[in-house]
This record gives C-alpha cells, sequence and structure tokens, in this order.
C-alpha cells in the first residue's frame, strides 16, 4: 500500500469511527426512552444503494464491541458529545431523502416560469428539485441536511451529498438555492459531490457548519463551479479536509480566510485538498493547521502565487504537496510553516519567462525578497525544510530583468460562408478577425511570446430563398483564438415543402379549407375534403405546386340536395252484417306519395304535390231470400285530403 492510500484509509476510518460512535449512543438513548415517546420518531428512509445509519456504524467501528465504543466516545471530549446529543433530538423529526421509485414526482408549475420535478424531505430540511428557464435548480430549506451515503470511487469510499436525491443531479443540475437555517450534517463528506453542470451555490453563506467535523470531498468534481466564497464557513471541530476541492477544473477563485483549526484538534487532513484544480488562480487561506498534506496543491497548473502566511504546517506527510504547480512563483510564508520534506515545489530550468512579466529565471533558485535572511537564495527543497523562520518571508525565483524589444505580431483568420445556390450559383462571404500578440526579442536573440487576443467571427443570417430550405438558417458567432484555423462553411439548399390552400367557396363565400402540401412544381391529386352538406363543383384533378408560398385554389361548391319519398296510407273498411248474424270485414288500403327535398346545408325541406290513389269498386255479396243495403260500392279516387271511411252493409229478409 503506497503512503497516500494508508493515509486516505487513515483519515476514512477516523471519519467512519466518529460516525459510528454517534450512532452508538443515538441507538442506546433511544432504547431508554419512554415507549410514548419512541413511538413518535420518525423512520429514516436511505436513498438507494446507501447504508442505514445502523450499518454504517458497525461497518465503520471495524467490529468493535459496545464497550470499546463508549471508550472511543469519552475519549472524544465534550464537543462531541455534545454534538451527538444533538444529533439525537434531531433524529427524532428526521426523515432521509427517500429512494427515488418512493418520491412523489410531480409536474405541475410552482411559480411563473418555473416547474416542479422533484421533491422530499433530507433530513429534516424540505427540498424542491425546480426547472427555471435553462437552469435545473436545488432549493434547500431550512432544517438540518441528511446524512451521507458512501459509494465506491478510485478504490476509495467517498461520501455522496445531495447527488443521491435524484440520480439526474450529477449531469443535469446547475445551481442550489440554500435558505437561512440550514445546519450542514456533521458528517458533510461529499455533500456537494459529483455535481458536474453546478455553476453557482446561493445563499452559501446561509449553511450552518458549526457542527461539521468532516468535510472530505465536499465539492469533489464540480467541475462547472467557477467561484467559491466560504469566508462565512465555521470550520472549528473539522479534522478532515481531504479532497475537499479535488476536481474542480474550472474553479479560479476560492476563499478559505475564515477557516481556522483549534490547536487542541492537531492537524486536520488536508490531502489532495486543491487536486487537479487546474484554473485555480487566486485563494485566499486562513489560519489552517494542516496534518498531513500528501498533493495538497498538485496539479494546480495555473497557481502563480500562494500566500502561506497563517498556514500552520506541523510534521506530518507533505509528499507531492506541489506536484506540477509549474507556474508558482511567489510564495509568503510564516513562522508556523515547519520543516517538510519531497514536497516537489517547481523551479523551472534558466531562461524560463515568469507568468505575467517580461522577466526570466537567472538561477534555479528562490530568493528571500522580505523577511527572514532577505537576499538568501535557497533550492525548493531548502526552502520547504528551513528552520528557524521567525517571520512571515516572501520568495520568488531568482530572476532577471532583461531589455527586450516589444513589438506585435497580428493574425488574420478567415471563414469562407459558400452559399451554393438553388439556382446553381455559388455566393463566397468572406468573414475576417484580426488577432495579435505581444513579440519580446531579448539582447541575447531569444524570443518570447505573449498570449493571443481573440476576435470573433460574427453570426451569419443565411439568406432565404422561397420554395427552399438551407441547411443551416444561422452560422453561429465564433470566437476567434490562437488555435483557430481558416475554415469553409457550405450552405446548400434542397426543395422545401409548399404549402396550398384550397378554398371551397359558395357563390363568392369561403366556407372551408383545406391544406396540401408537396415540392415546387410537384403535381399532387386531393383528396378533397368538402365542407359537411356540400359538393364541389367540378374540382381540378390535379394541382402542381408553385413557389409563390401562398399559393391559393378555388374550388366552387354547392348545397347538397337530398330526395326522399313520403307515404300516406288510407284505409276503406267494409262491414258485412251477415244474415247469419256473422260479420265479414273487407279492407281497402291506398297509398299515395309525394317527394321531399332537403338541403343539407340549410336543412331546408320542400315539397311536391301528392299523388293520387285509389279504393277499387267492391260487389257486395247476394245471398238468397235477402236484400242487401247497397249491391255496390263504388270506386273512389284517394288525395291527400281524403281520410279514412267506413261502409257498413245490412241483409234484410225479403217478403
Amino acid at each position: 500500500m503506497n503512503s497516500r492510500n494508508r493515509s486516505l484509509l487513515i483519515s476514512s476510518a477516523v471519519a467512519g469511527l466518529v460516525c459510528g460512535v454517534a450512532l452508538t449512543q443515538q441507538q442506546v438513548k433511544a432504547a431508554t426512552e419512554n415507549p410514548v415517546a419512541s413511538s413518535e420518531k420518525v423512520v429514516e428512509v436511505q436513498a438507494p444503494g446507501s447504508k442505514t445509519e445502523a450499518d454504517t456504524s458497525i461497518n465503520d467501528t471495524n467490529g468493535l464491541t459496545d464497550a470499546d465504543a463508549n471508550s472511543s466516545n469519552s475519549a472524544s471530549g465534550n464537543e462531541e458529545n455534545s454534538s451527538t446529543n444533538e444529533s439525537t433530538e434531531v433524529d427524532k423529526n428526521v426523515t432521509n431523502s427517500q429512494s427515488t421509485k418512493a418520491k412523489q414526482q410531480v409536474s405541475t408549475k410552482a411559480g411563473q416560469g418555473s416547474e416542479v420535478i422533484d421533491q422530499g424531505t433530507w433530513g429534516t430540511s424540505k427540498w424542491e428539485y425546480t426547472r427555471e428557464g435553462d437552469d435545473y435548480v436545488l432549493h434547500l430549506h431550512e432544517g438540518t441536511l441528511g446524512s451521507p451515503s458512501d459509494i465506491s470511487d478510485e478504490n476509495c469510499r467517498v461520501g455522496v451529498g445531495v447527488l443521491q436525491l435524484n440520480e439526474n443531479f450529477r449531469n443535469q443540475l446547475t445551481k442550489i438555492n440554500i435558505d437561512p437555517g440550514v445546519i450542514a450534517n456533521e458528517c458533510s463528506n461529499g455533500l456537494f459531490y459529483g455535481l458536474t453542470k453546478l455553476t453557482s451555490i446561493e445563499g452559501l453563506e446561509n449553511l450552518d457548519t458549526s457542527k461539521v467535523y468532516s468535510m472530505y470531498s465536499m465539492f469533489k468534481d464540480c467541475s462547472s463551479l467557477t467561484k467559491i466564497d466560504l469566508s462565512h464557513f465555521n470550520t472549528s471541530i473539522v479534522f478532515e479536509y481531504s479532497e475537499m476541492f479535488r476536481g474542480c477544473t474550472n474553479l479560479v477563485s476560492i476563499d478559505l480566510s475564515n477557516f481556522s483549526t483549534p490547536p487542541e484538534l492537531g492537524g486536520p487532513s488536508t490531502i489532495d485538498m486543491f487536486d487537479n484544480c487546474i484554473s485555480l488562480t487566486d485563494l485566499k487561506l486562513g489560519a489552517l493547521i494542516s496534518g498531513d498534506a500528501f498533493e495538497m496543491f498538485a496539479n494546480c497548473t495555473s497557481l502563480t502565487s500562494l500566500d502561506l502566511s497563517k498556514f500552520i504546517m506541523p510534521t506530518g506527510m507533505t509528499t507531492g504537496m506541489f506536484k506540477n504547480c509549474s507556474k508558482l512563483n511567489h510564495l509568503i510564508i510564516g513562522p508556523n510553516y515547519t520543516s517538510l520534506i519531497n514536497t516537489k515545489l517547481p523551479i523551472p530550468p534558466v531562461g524560463t519567462v515568469i507568468p505575467g512579466t517580461n522577466k526570466k529565471v537567472a538561477a534555479p533558485y528562490w530568493v528571500a525578497t522580505e523577511g527572514y535572511q532577505k537576499g538568501q537564495l535557497y533550492t525548493s527543497e531548502e526552502l520547504v525544510s528551513l528552520e528557524g523562520r521567525d517571520q512571515v518571508t516572501i520568495y520568488d525565483w531568482v530572476s532577471t530583468d532583461q531589455t527586450a524589444k516589444e513589438s506585435t505580431e497580428n493574425k488574420a483568420v478567415t471563414r469562407l460562408i459558400s452559399i451554393h445556390l438553388p439556382n446553381g450559383g455559388l455566393q463566397n462571404v468572406p468573414q475576417s478577425a484580426i488577432i495579435s500578440r505581444k513579440v519580446y526579442t531579448y539582447e541575447d536573440g531569444s524570443v518570447d511570446y505573449g498570449d493571443w487576443t481573440t476576435a470573433q467571427w460574427d453570426a451569419y443570417e443565411v439568406p432565404v430563398f422561397s420554395g427552399y430550405k438551407p441547411s443551416s438558417k444561422e452560422i453561429p458567432a465564433q470566437a476567434v483564438t490562437g488555435t483557430t484555423v481558416d475554415q469553409t462553411v457550405d450552405i446548400y439548399y434542397t426543395p422545401a415543402k409548399q404549402v396550398v390552400t384550397i378554398q371551397y367557396l359558395d357563390k363568392g363565400k369561403i366556407v372551408g379549407t383545406q391544406q396540401v402540401s408537396g415540392e415546387i412544381g410537384e403535381k399532387i391529386k386531393p383528396n378533397y375534403e368538402v365542407p359537411d352538406g356540400y359538393v364541389a363543383v367540378c374540382p381540378p384533378s390535379t394541382i402542381t405546386v408553385n413557389k409563390s408560398g401562398n399559393q391559393i385554389v378555388k374550388v366552387n361548391v354547392k348545397h347538397q340536395l337530398v330526395q326522399t319519398s313520403e307515404l300516406k296510407t288510407l284505409t276503406r273498411t267494409i262491414n258485412l252484417h251477415l244474415p247469419n248474424n256473422s260479420d265479414q270485414v273487407y279492407s281497402q288500403i291506398a297509398t299515395i306519395t309525394r317527394l321531399v327535398t332537403e338541403d343539407k346545408v340549410t336543412g331546408q325541406k320542400t315539397y311536391s304535390a301528392w299523388k293520387t290513389a285509389k279504393w277499387d269498386r267492391f260487389e257486395v255479396p247476394k245471398f238468397a231470400g235477402y236484400t242487401a243495403t247497397s249491391a255496390v260500392i263504388a270506386a273512389k279516387t284517394v288525395t291527400s285530403t281524403s281520410k279514412n271511411e267506413v261502409i257498413d252493409i245490412y241483409y234484410t229478409a225479403n217478403k
């Protein structure tokens, strides 16, 4: 096991031990609480993949007995006992982050331009995840934040804080808003770890860190953050800062001026604290005591100046503390910065230009420009291991002011926009941007160059041709730097779908429209959608699409007329009252008709005249010895004014 992993293991074990002891106390108190009061205790729900507090206690104490845990707890001091008791009280009301599947998913408007995506409670702090324009925002409200969930990262254990609340935070969350009254968890390992799209944290000054003992990996891999002001942080009991800002590759400024450590806590670990902060140029450190500082500033390749005047560095592992800090040429060191070894403090080759100046390195040494042994030269190892420094001292690379002839070099970088016109022609639009840099020619013939300035190719709006679609509507503006090369952008046109509007006209009045589409010159056969109640009058069988962009085809329509027949039935009933006192009934049916014409647009109906029908002549049956009241019932024409008739025939005996 190498020294770095050994130190990280020790730091993690210490943090885990404290977490485990605190949980053991909470469990003991819970076991002795009044049963009624205990029944009101809220169960804490862990996020997916996280361990319960009981699991953490068991694993992190590495099998310690209760007696061992109590012994460790009593040795931790009154501050830790107080912190643990407060944690126990908070535990009565805590509900941790719920799993992604168990969370209430909502999609409602939370206000003008704000949409709630997710929400829940972490610890006792309620939170909402919203979309506000282009930003995805996490709002943390008053209460104590929940505990981290452990995951594996680079063969080590790392805490995951807000990332456990929603799986989309890693590549989506851009902003965090912290309300007054938000209290950081005692163990804030990885509180903002892995939020790669996070660009700002508003209300960071509201976060109460007075009870936090570990900030391990707190901002690790927040690769989109550019500035962090932690001057309001209370770090009075923090003993773990390892990897706190590791991988914050775009972080330019960090203010830790209020960070301090009481001497009784010894030296907190600062292993890899700023590792790979490759953009960091402005770092303010307070009266921070450091124990192990393995690769603390490693790969801070933009850092040119570092003020360690308040930094307290007792004996500890400092291997690679300044590894790859290739531009670090100005150091301010105080009397409490004691002997260090193997820090890999850089000194570049003679002749190297010192960043931000016209000076060059004259010798591979540091020089005390102010303070202890002013004017004395040191190698890098001599400087960091120097003993007896009794005052704040400034050290710089040994340099020389060479007389240099300054000139300016200009470079034109061109973007050629080639527009391939619909008619086959070609139109070229050149865009030129001029950038420049300083050139320093020294007396010895050597030449140094300053940084190229930047310029811009403006956005270009592509010409519009009716009936055609360009491959791009706009060519965006583009920054031009020293690495930008000439380029050509080709724009091509393809026939665009044209919309043809069909207007349906009833005596010149538009009663309906329909839209069809096709390419210029295309003959399309429309499926006419004539308005209800109308029929088209000689519509064109095909439509040739033109390039006007507003083609209108007019189709005349007329009212649809539907004819039906109306029937009316009339009956003449003939009742024969026979001599034998029985009855016979004859029915004569006559049906008359007329035509009904309905206008399907207006619903109006027109009627033709009724046709006539006829009841036929009826011969009354004869019976010997009897005479009927009528021998014949005459035929009769039935009209629309006719009514049903009943005729009775009686028989009387002849005398």
